[in-house]
């Protein structure tokens, strides 16, 4: 049971059911013992009466019902029956029928209480008694002759189906309470149930509301009961760690980049004055392919420097009207030469003008990386679509290029990872769109990236 409010249902529901189950089972075996365990008692009490009666005839052996001391013959509840060692009967009871017998079902005579139940339904408490010497009168259709003395079996019952039948009726009373406990227990753990772990519901909301944009964010401490505040107590000491991890995370990337800015950049100045003043063609061809390197150093330092700003919320976002339609023209014009070289062109679905406001700098680097990442990883003599629209308060840019290669789109957007045909092309550094995922929320957009077909598709949005 993992989940939690399955146990806190199968603690109420469950412990209660069993509580009250064990409590009506003791119930009604308390009420059938006391009711029984009387009868029982004026079973042994009569039978101990025969066995101390010196020896008489069959009929003044009986025990009287009452302090009345008349026979049992009239009582309809009190049923007896003498039988001989052979089994004749001798005597019974006017409230047993022709056919029933007191004799135990197994055919062995017991001397203690025990139940059996008639064909007809009635139930009866029996016990029998041996008796060594018992004189038999003659009877009536027999000559007068001297009582001849035999051994004989005396067996008395009490008729107990009016108190079966009321143990059966407390049963089902107690089957009826039994429900009605586990039905209110049930309701009662639906009402109790949210109660118990609203606390748990709104740590898991002050969780969701944390995001990466802001590590110093922590859980209100006034959340739940006490035992609830100690786990967001650890919680927001965890926060703290984590906080101070990326912080010197972000100093060590920062750190490196600036620090590699001044040699980076003296490297490409000496290339450039050894380029100029260079005459043999081989030194020259090997200087251009120097500068080229440190030209993508320069450029990964750079990115370097505005991810480590971007991720440390550094960076500065300033806002101003910008002509949307001219700037991602002048995007695209940028491009246009090396899209050209691989025979692909632009296809640009947007409005005749378009403006709005927001930081025109850094939407350019994210439209500029879009479609520098159209036209490297695009197909040979592809369509590289761009489109723009307004939909409600957002302004909605999609960009697709034709594609054949295989990359993880799930791993795409995290620094330096690259598919395999990027790994080929010494151009990128692999961060791209990270860059891009980060100056995004920097604008208070979204983006996101898929493969449909045979086309990679970015849409990203941006709101005023």
């Amino acid at each position: 049971m993992n989940s939690l409010r399955r146990r806190i249902s199968v603690a109420v529901v469950g412990i209660t059911s069993l509580v009250v189950a064990v409590a009506a089972a003791a119930i009604w075996m308390s009420g059938q013992a006391l009711l029984m365990n009387g009868i029982d008692q004026d079973l042994e009490r009569w039978a101990e009466h025969m066995r101390r009666e010196p020896s008489a005839e069959i009929p003044r052996r009986l025990p009287p019902s009452s302090s009345s001391g008349r026979g049992w013959r009239g009582d309809g509840r009190r049923l007896f029956q003498m039988v001989d060692a052979n089994g004749k009967e001798l005597i019974r009871s006017p409230g047993l029928v022709e056919g029933q017998t007191l004799a135990p079902d197994d055919g062995l005579e017991a001397d203690h209480p025990l139940t059996r139940i008639f064909s007809d339904g009635k139930c009866v408490r029996t016990i029998s008694v041996s008796l060594a010497q018992v004189r038999q009168p003659p009877r009536k259709d027999e000559s007068p002759m001297e009582p001849v003395a035999t051994p004989v079996i005396a067996r008395f019952a009490v008729d107990v189906t009016a108190i079966d039948d009321e143990l059966k009726r407390m049963a089902v009373l107690l089957a009826v309470l039994w429900a009605v406990a586990t039905i209110l227990a049930w309701g009662a753990m639906l009402v109790l149930r949210p109660t118990i772990l609203r606390p748990l519901d709104q740590l898991g909301q002050a969780l969701g509301c944390l995001g990466p944009d802001d590590l110093a964010a922590r859980l209100p401490g006034n959340i739940g009961p006490e035992e609830v505040r100690g786990l967001v107590a650890r919680l927001n000491g965890l926060l703290d760690r984590l906080q101070q991890a990326f912080v010197r995370e972000q100093a060590t990337i920062a750190n490196i980049a600036h620090e590699l800015r001044t040699p980076v950049a003296a490297l490409r100045t000496d290339i450039e004055f050894r380029l100029l003043a260079s005459i043999a063609e081989e030194e020259r061809a090997v200087l251009g392919g120097c500068l080229r390197t440190v030209e993508r150093m320069q450029a990964q330092v750079g990115n370097l420097l505005l991810l480590a700003r971007l991720e440390s919320g550094k960076e500065p976002l300033q806002r101003t009207v910008v002509e949307v339609i001219g700037l991602i023209d002048e995007v695209v014009e940028r491009h246009d030469i090396a899209a050209g070289k691989r025979g692909q062109h632009f296809d640009l679905r947007s409005p005749t003008t378009l403006t709005w406001e927001t930081s025109s700098d850094h939407m350019r680097l994210v439209l500029d990386n879009l479609v520098g990442n159209a036209v490297s990883h695009g197909s040979n003599g592809g369509v590289i679509g761009i489109a723009i629209e307004v939909v409600d308060s957002a302004l909605i840019f999609r960009i697709d290029n034709q594609f054949s290669g295989c990359v993880q789109t799930t791993e795409l957007g995290k620094p330096y990872y690259r598919g395999d045909g990027a790994r080929r092309d010494s151009d990128h550094s692999g961060l791209g769109l990270a860059l891009c995922h980060r100056l995004v929320r920097l604008l208070g957009g979204s983006i996101s990236w898929s493969i449909q077909e045979d086309r990679f598709v970015v849409t990203f949005s941006v709101s005023r």
